[in-house]
């Protein structure tokens, strides 16, 4: 069935219905009588819509962001759209979460809102909802109303497991393990007698400005900082006056994501084939998603300049309360005054002085990247499959199984690549000593 096709049926719990939102709408339930979860004295609306409709509801969405336990940019409506219009397939849906005590009236509240792409994968034959819903996302934490967290999530898992066109499981990369979202799905995973399959389990570093007061800076040692203050006058004296310049504002944004693009592709990234430009989808993919968050005034390019030569670019992208470093990049042609370290100690004092911030997310895959040396608080992470229906399934068990062999085959594979890596040039040196030359 696809998925924008009717269900054949509507299961007893159910009431099907079109959304109104034209032919792109996926098909809307609703839960009612006594499968409704109690909020607040009212029931939980649930309707899965298409990307595109995303962006119908922004204003409701903004108050949600206002009220959400836990922000996450990969979930702003601008992302997901663009997210959606990376997938050739357009299998981007959202599931929204409404209070039903309002009916459809125009100031119906928002609860929630997650976002997936439904995969399906040849190397690994299983069928999920998969969140966030771009490779180029890193976090998969659903938004949703402080207030109500374990009402919309039981009311979300319960529409998907009665939803005629859904995969029943679902896939979540980088979801946070330590925050209330996460307390309430698996209160509600254990209610519904289902037991999740963690598949990967990491920290990541991140910054908390509202606890700057309590905890101090995040501060590397006296030697390092001594040796920063270095790099920062020869790289003065090589180039002039050195400044971390904030660009922000749609025009701005955009000029300073192509020079963005144009440093990352000129380095490693480039020669490897896997910077941003070396993808003409990718690159796509990218220049809608920021400039569209710039326009919602949700993006910044923060540039490390030295006169007016960019020496290090971050991309960095917000969400209410919290902060995200997108991606990084810096000129290895002055590599040696590291000015990729200048421009994290920069935006590292810029951040932690903003007021309105509560959360920095670093996006890294584990603590060991260069930030962790000087971003010292850490936030689990990890990769779980989940079975929406209550008591789980054979199907489920069947599929975590096959995933976690196929993520360690795929390890397995990776470590003997890199091993190669390591031995491949120090034999070909000696293969040149010895075979004759021409």
């Amino acid at each position: 069935m696809g998925l924008l096709e009717p269900m054949a049926a509507t299961p007893p719990i159910m009431a099907a219905m079109a959304v109104p939102l034209g032919a792109e709408a996926l098909p809307h339930a609703s839960l009612t009588g006594a499968a409704a979860r109690p909020l607040l004295g009212h029931d939980v609306r649930i309707e899965v819509v298409r990307a595109s409709s995303f962006g119908g509801v922004s204003a409701a969405w903004r108050d949600l962001v206002g009220r959400a336990a836990e922000p996450n940019v990969f979930m702003e409506p601008a992302f997901v759209q663009a997210a959606a219009q990376a997938s050739a397939a357009n299998d981007v849906c959202v599931m929204l979460a409404w209070d039903a005590a309002a009916g459809r009236s125009s100031d119906t509240t928002l609860l929630g809102a997650w976002a997936f792409i439904i995969t399906r994968n040849f190397s690994r034959p299983i069928h999920v909802l998969q969140a966030p819903a771009h490779d180029l996302a890193f976090l998969a934490t659903p938004v949703i109303d402080a207030r109500c967290v374990e009402a919309v999530l039981t009311a979300m898992l319960d529409a998907v497991a009665v939803h005629g066109s859904l995969p029943k499981l679902i896939m979540l990369t980088d979801i946070t393990t330590e925050g209330p979202i996460m307390t309430g799905l698996r209160r509600v995973l254990h209610g519904r007698g289902v037991a999740p399959a963690f598949l990967k389990k990491a920290q990541r570093p991140v910054l908390r400005p509202a606890q700057a007061q309590d905890h101090g800076e995040p501060r590397s040692s006296s030697g390092t900082l001594k040796k920063l203050r270095q790099h920062r006058r020869r790289l003065a004296t090589m180039n002039g006056p050195v400044a971390l310049v904030s660009h922000a504002g749609p025009e701005d944004v955009r000029a300073a994501l192509e020079e963005f693009l144009f440093l990352e592709a000129s380095g490693w990234k480039g020669r490897r084939g896997t910077a941003l430009l070396s993808d003409k989808h990718t690159a796509a993919f990218t220049r809608e998603f920021v400039n569209a968050l710039a326009r919602d005034g949700l993006a910044t390019i923060e540039a490390l300049r030295a006169g007016d030569r960019p020496v290090a670019m971050q991309v960095l992208l917000r969400s209410g309360a919290s902060a995200f470093t997108w991606k990084v990049t810096y000129d290895e042609a002055l590599g040696d005054v590291s000015p990729g370290v200048l421009l994290l100690q920069d935006l590292t004092a810029a951040l932690m002085a903003d007021s309105r911030l509560t959360l920095v997310d670093s996006c890294t895959y584990n603590d060991e990247s260069y930030m962790a040396g000087v971003w010292k608080d850490r936030e689990g992470i990890a990769d779980m499959l989940i079975d929406v229906r209550r008591g789980g399934s054979l199907s489920f068990t069947a599929a975590a199984g096959f995933e976690r062999a196929y993520r360690g085959m795929r390890e397995t594979a990776k470590a003997a690549y890199i091993r190669l890596r390591r031995i491949r040039r120090p034999l070909m040196s000696r293969l040149r000593g010895i075979l004759p030359r021409s």
